[in-house]
């Protein structure tokens, strides 16, 4: 769960390798690429060895200020202990040079444990 929310924008060069911040969280971009289910469009891999979960909303502004539509394109983590990799991938329409990222997010956080009981058959009979 999160609270304390805040707000934040950072401009990026949608270059790989350009470095930035999402939030409190420090990513760089590590590919650019065009949308392989968009006649024109483009898809952006922001990675991080924080997770993105804090990211309540996510909105990108072209140079002139308009939003672009955008969407997530998924989500991975990979790694092991506390050497994690976390990336993010947005979909946006149109093509690109730099965007503003103008981000809503929780300044703290907590996991939550939520206990299940679930019971499960092979349905043999009683």
């Amino acid at each position: 769960t999160g609270s304390d929310l805040g707000l934040a924008e950072n401009i990026f060069e949608l270059d790989p390798g350009t470095e930035g911040k999402l939030g409190e969280i420090d990513v760089e971009i590590e590919e650019v690429e065009e949308d392989p289910f968009g006649d024109d469009g483009m898809i952006i891999n922001f990675k991080s060895n924080k997770s993105l979960a804090s990211l309540q909303e996510i909105k990108f502004y072209d140079a002139q200020g308009a939003e672009i539509k955008s969407s997530s394109a998924g989500q991975s983590s990979y790694g092991f202990n506390q050497q994690m990799t976390y990336n993010s991938n947005f979909r946006l329409v149109g093509k690109h040079d730099n965007v503003t990222a103008k981000v809503k997010y929780f300044k703290s956080t907590k996991d939550v444990v939520v206990p299940i009981e679930r019971e499960v058959t092979l349905g043999l009979g009683d």
